[in-house]
């Protein structure tokens, strides 16, 4: 899902020991080309513990579009991954639906 600017990326997610993280591999701008980016390569997704059932928590996600971290969760289902975080307690949360690139 793109973040507030219309651009979006390809994360990569796998194990970091215990825990899943996620990596900025490819940036794409608002129409969908290829884009370069300072982020490529950055962890954006860490400290996701599996609970089970497709169910991640306790972890941190950051948005590069709004130079921002929150405390996460996430849930697999099928090919879609829901992804969402708050910052302040709480008081803002976002959430985007990320889908399974092959």
């Amino acid at each position: 899902m793109p973040g507030d600017d219309g651009a979006y990326g390809y994360v990569d997610i796998k194990p970091c020991g215990d825990r899943m993280c996620g990596t900025l591999t490819q940036a794409f701008d608002a129409t969908g080309a290829a884009a370069a980016s300072d982020n490529i390569g950055k962890r954006i997704v860490w400290d996701m513990l599996a609970l089970g059932g497709g169910s991640y928590d306790s972890g941190q996600v950051w948005a590069p579009d709004r130079d921002t971290t929150y405390s996460a969760k996430m849930q697999l289902t099928g090919r879609s991954l829901a992804v969402s975080g708050c910052v302040l307690g709480g008081l803002i949360c976002r959430a985007q639906d990320w889908s399974r690139v092959e």
